[in-house]
């Protein structure tokens, strides 16, 4: 039972950020419904309804002098009668003496009351003082014919009965008085003699028992359609439904990874490591920012000041020395990304190198300032050493960086050689991380190539740009090279994207100047706490005395032997 609870939650919670996901859609679409709503309102012709209402008596009039007959009324003939009655209003001669009271064409309903004998006429015009002339003209134009309808059936019927009466006669005139049919006929003679002089007394008052006017239709003061108001809440909640309809379609087509479900699904259950806010300021295209440089206590410094903490609990059973971030296509925000995850690192307290393994689109270089004449493809090619390659970044001792170098004609042959390991083994045992910038993995091969040298690899995912369908396929292929997957980042989060985390919160307290809290060594893996002291300037020189010493014995370029795990997994790849 409570698996059921637990599962219905969860599928609500799921619709929920569905909506909250698509808001703009929903509020778009009702909006214009609305809007069409109302601007149909404005325009159509205002139409004006008058009502008059007619009592149809329920004794008819063949019943007025019959006190017996009048006094037990069946209340099936009386509907019946009732009924006949509106069909009758709704006749050609009703119409056609209203039309004649009128002096022009026009046109009246005939509603019938379930409560009392009533007919109502309901005429429509855009003229307020027509559809009140025409509702009365059609109610005055009933009474009247309804009354010489009567007076008609009482004509016809005493004309019959008259008919009758001389047929009678004239077979009595031909038999004897002593013949036992005459006094029998007789006796029909007086009957039928007796029935016209009742047709013909109920002639005369059929005029004061017929229907008459109970409320003649007045002037209306206001349109009955269209009504602004009414129409407008119509378009409103026929806009909330089309709207939330169209959400779920937009949902259901879109391929992008719009959700944290979304992302672990087409990854096959990849953990979400890292949610990094979008910044608006960060849209231009080739435009480099390090947000821990720039206000430290930003969402999006937390955001990775996260990412490092995350990559860190999963280094605690098996130390993550080489670390790769990559992605599926180009602009994806990989390499702000690598960045500002480096200077998290170092700002936490360990030594990063951060390697360009971008040979053919490089940009590592330009986040720190750098040039990038040296670097990664000169010491593959031995045109300058280990230690003239590496760049210190001013204002971070214990960070590092190696450009790609010159771009080579032949990326895919530079990464595979047996020398790009040597030189990551080389840099391990100088540093605690190393943070390769890979190129993006469907585009070309290199990721794949250098996928072999990282303990870890990190596929980043722009959110709502990058399509599931290649980032089910990234994952694809990182696995088919038995890549180490450890997590997914998702970058360009928005705020209010349902991605189940905010960044509404300030994080503006208990960090130094550099907006970083001291690190505790915890295993193989650092954390950090809630306030640190700003460092001495004695600390500060120790730690440059440090790196000098690590430069020196890099220059050396004798790699030596990595730690257990990684020369294992090296020996099974080669």
């Amino acid at each position: 039972m409570d698996e059921l609870e637990t599962a219905d939650n969860t599928d609500l919670r799921a619709y929920l950020n569905i909506l909250n996901r698509r808001k703009l859609a929903i509020a778009l679409t009702t909006l214009v419904v609305v809007a069409a709503a109302l601007a149909y309102s404005f325009v159509k012709t205002p139409v004006y309804t008058a009502k008059a209402t007619v009592l149809v008596p329920e004794q008819q009039a063949s019943n007025a002098l019959n006190i017996q007959n009048s006094q037990l009324p069946a209340s099936d003939a009386l509907i019946r009668a009732l009924s006949d009655d509106q069909q009758f209003a709704q006749g050609d001669a009703v119409k056609q003496q209203a039309q004649q009271l009128l002096g022009y064409k026009a046109k009246a309903s005939v509603g019938m009351s379930s409560t009392a004998d009533v007919l109502t006429f309901t005429a429509n015009s855009t003229d307020e003082q027509g559809a009140a002339a025409i509702a009365n003209a059609y109610a005055r134009a009933f009474i009247s014919a309804r009354r010489v309808n009567q007076v008609s059936q009482y004509t016809q019927q005493v004309t019959a009965l008259q008919a009758s009466i001389t047929q009678l006669q004239a077979r009595q005139a031909s038999l004897s008085p002593k013949d036992p049919q005459y006094a029998a006929i007789q006796q029909s003679i007086d009957s039928l003699v007796q029935s016209v002089q009742q047709a013909q007394a109920t002639s005369q008052v059929a005029g004061q028992v017929g229907p008459s006017v109970i409320n003649a239709a007045t002037v209306p003061t206001s349109p009955s359609s269209p009504n602004p108001v009414r129409n407008g809440l119509l378009g409103l909640v026929v806009g909330l439904i089309l709207g939330v309809g169209l959400a779920f379609l937009i949902e259901r087509l879109d391929d992008g990874v719009n959700s944290r479900e979304a992302a672990e699904a087409a990854t096959g259950g990849l953990p979400i490591v890292g949610l990094i806010p979008m910044v608006d300021a960060w849209k231009a295209k080739g435009s480099h920012h390090l947000a821990l440089v720039e206000d430290p206590t930003s969402n999006v410094s937390e955001a990775y000041r996260t990412l490092r903490t995350s990559v860190q609990f999963l280094s605690i059973d098996e130390p993550k020395h080489v670390v790769g971030v990559t992605s599926s296509v180009p602009n994806e925000g990989k390499t702000t990304a690598v960045a500002n995850l480096a200077v998290s690192f170092a700002r936490a307290g360990q030594r990063v190198i951060v390697v360009s393994c971008d040979l053919r689109r490089p940009r590592l270089h330009t986040f720190f300032g750098d040039g990038d004449r040296h670097g990664l493809t000169s010491v593959l090619l031995r045109q300058c050493t280990l230690g003239e390659a590496l760049h210190p970044v001013k204002g971070e001792p214990n960070l590092r960086v190696m450009p790609s170098g010159p771009v080579p004609p032949n990326p895919a042959e530079i990464l595979s050689l047996d020398r790009v390991r040597e030189v990551v083994d080389t840099l391990v045992q100088n540093c605690d991380l190393v943070l390769l910038d890979c190129p993006p993995v469907l585009p070309v091969t290199d990721t794949l190539l250098v996928s072999r040298l990282a303990d870890g690899m990190l596929v980043l995912a722009s959110a709502k740009t990058t399509s599931r369908r290649d980032l089910h396929r990234t994952v694809e292929l990182l696995n088919q090279v038995h890549a180490p997957l450890i997590g997914t980042i998702l970058n360009r989060v928005p705020l209010d994207g349902g991605y189940a985390y905010g960044y509404g919160y300030g994080y503006g307290y208990g960090y130094d100047a550099n907006g970083e809290a001291p690190s505790v060594e915890m295993g193989s893996a650092r954390f950090t706490s809630r306030s640190q002291p700003r460092r001495r300037d004695s600390d500060d020189l120790h730690l440059a005395e440090q790196r000098t010493d690590a430069e020196a014995e890099v220059e050396s370029e004798q790699p030596t032997k990595t730690n257990g795990s990684r020369a294992a997994r090296a020996s099974d790849q080669r």
